[in-house]
């Protein structure tokens, strides 16, 4: 009911997101996720950093390396701007992955 009332809370369509991504429906995930980050505020930056990293694992379950690569890119500048260095190491890595993969 809160969607179909349009409501602008990101935490919602980002927790659908999550769900949707947990039984494998990834487009609805990424519809939800790209929702989400838009309407997160500006200066929730660990929001933001977290679903943009969402949406980077979304675009490369969909075999989209480009995008995949690109919104984990934006999570990545985020937990730096933020100082997080373990979520920093595992997006790096994960970039690497899929740079190196031939989806």
């Amino acid at each position: 009911s809160l969607i179909k009332e349009n409501h602008k809370n990101a935490a919602i369509y980002h927790k659908l997101g999550e769900i949707y991504q947990q039984i494998q429906l990834p487009l609805l995930a990424r519809d939800n996720y790209l929702k989400a980050v838009e309407l997160i505020p500006d200066e929730d930056i660990a929001g933001i950093a977290e679903v943009q990293a969402d949406l980077g694992q979304i675009y490369r379950t969909l075999g989209q390396k480009k995008e995949a690569v690109y919104w984990l890119t934006l999570a990545y500048n985020q937990y730096q701007q933020l100082g997080e260095q373990q979520r920093q190491t595992e997006i790096k890595q994960l970039v690497e992955q899929i740079s190196q993969s031939t989806l």
